[in-house]
């Protein structure tokens, strides 16, 4: 139902198309005609249009009504359909599109990155950004300068520039994945980005395994978003700010080290995909309520630094989970230097005074980790994590199992050696000492 701009919040979702060109005065009372249609028709939906400089279509779609798959093939069908009638291309969004004086220009990336080249554009030149998300972003950044959007590095090429804190929302990821169905991601070395690993949606069945993770600090080591389980996160050393965002449900997390904070946060605007098992044959959509997560046989440690956004909450430890919608289970895992536990956890260790002293030693090619571990934390008496213990992922109704679908048994470590099936040790590392340690974990 087509709706005020003015009634929509700040939290509306925006949907940009640019124009491949201007459209013509003549064109502009038939494509407003077309617009208003549609949005009046597109029932259950709150929503309105805007053509600015007669070039770029905008949708406001209110976060109340989120559109639904085949409301949002409905759109994408009709911008199509305005592609063929006024010949102009609207489903690029890849090129770049920048003021020029009075007039709006569009030029492929590369012949935009020529005219940095040869001084026909500057960090000052204004650009328009449609990765932008909300009502509140398009009016407050859609139109920003060059030097403070993605374009930035073009004009100077450096690490400190691409992971300046004004490019925020543009994200240098070494990994970065959807549908990463039945699929292993280990014994990587992930530093120094802004986000180190993430896996958007229909992740059911992936392994993140023996990972090495730190001084990812713009973002996370790990964001799992809006998927429903059941993947698998185990043996893997956490280090930055922020350890993990978890937008997801249904999924396991396994001798791990965090030592920095957890974000949970529910997304129920959009009804991601989940699967039959080890198939790609959608078996439904849900959005994600949180939780249905299990956390077996990690360490968390308090203490990272984190630049927290506006009204954004995370804690170290598990905490966060207490108002997660879903049932968590937990069990075995150790807490230190102020981190929490989950406020149903039985069987866990918490020593809130205890500073194990985390950092990273860099040194001819090879990376050490300085840590410094209790061996009376054995006497948590943990259990070997396996298919049965794990159960089945809520949503899909799916086991934790291999890729080949075999049963899964978590019995290595961060260095592939084998743990103590009857009491295996807590974190990534199987019975590796006490005291301070130097571990080479690269």
């Amino acid at each position: 139902m087509l709706v005020p701009y003015e009634e929509l919040t700040s939290e509306a979702k925006v949907l940009i198309y640019p124009g491949s060109r201007k459209l013509f005065p003549v064109e502009l009372p038939e494509i407003e005609q077309e617009l208003r249609k549609f949005c009046q028709e597109l029932d259950g939906i709150d929503l309105c249009f805007k053509l600015e400089y007669n070039r770029f279509i905008v949708f406001i779609i209110s976060e109340e009504t989120p559109l639904n798959l085949d409301q949002h093939n409905l759109l994408v069908g009709f911008v199509q359909e305005l592609e063929k009638v006024f010949d102009l291309v609207l489903l690029d969004k890849v090129n770049v599109c920048f003021k020029q004086g009075q007039y709006v220009q569009m030029k492929e990336i590369p012949d935009f990155k020529g005219l940095i080249k040869n001084k026909g554009v500057s960090k000052k030149t204004i650009v328009f950004d449609h990765m932008i998300n909300t009502k509140y972003e398009f009016e407050d950044s859609w139109e920003i300068p060059a030097g403070e959007s993605w374009l930035a590095t073009g004009f100077q090429a450096t690490r400190a520039a691409a992971t300046s804190p004004k490019l925020g929302d543009y994200r240098i990821v070494h990994f970065a994945a959807h549908a990463a169905i039945d699929t292993e991601i280990s014994c990587n070395h992930i530093y120094r980005t802004c986000r180190g690993i993430w896996l958007d949606w229909m992740a059911q069945g992936a392994r993140v395994t023996r990972n090495l993770l730190h001084d990812n600090n713009t973002s996370e080591d790990l964001f799992m978003e809006v998927n429903h389980g059941p993947y698998l996160i185990d043996n893997n050393i956490f280090l930055s700010g922020r350890s993990l965002f978890d937008m997801s449900q249904g999924g396991a997390y396994v001798h791990n080290l965090f030592a920095g904070r957890i974000r949970l946060r529910p997304e129920l605007r959009r009804e991601t995909p989940f699967h039959k098992a080890h198939s790609t044959e959608v078996a439904g959509l849900l959005n994600i309520k949180g939780g249905d997560d299990r956390f077996y046989n990690n360490i968390f440690v308090a203490g990272g630094t984190e630049t927290l956004k506006p009204n954004e909450t995370t804690q170290f430890g598990l905490a966060t989970y207490n108002k997660a919608a879903r049932p968590v289970y937990v069990d075995g895992n150790v807490y230190l230097n102020g981190a929490a536990p989950y406020a149903n956890e039985d069987n866990y260790v918490r020593q809130e005074s205890s500073d194990p002293d985390i950092h990273i030693v860099e040194k001819d090619k090879s990376v050490h980790l300085h840590i410094m571990l209790d061996q009376s934390w054995r006497a948590l008496n943990n259990s070997l994590v396996t298919t049965k213990l794990l159960g089945l992922a809520a949503v899909p109704e799916v086991s934790f199992e291999n890729s080949d679908g075999t049963p899964l048994i978590v019995d290595i470590d961060y260095f592939g050696r084998k743990r103590d099936t009857a009491a295996p040790s807590p974190g990534p590392f199987e019975n590796p000492g006490e005291g301070k340690l130097a571990l080479k974990v690269w």
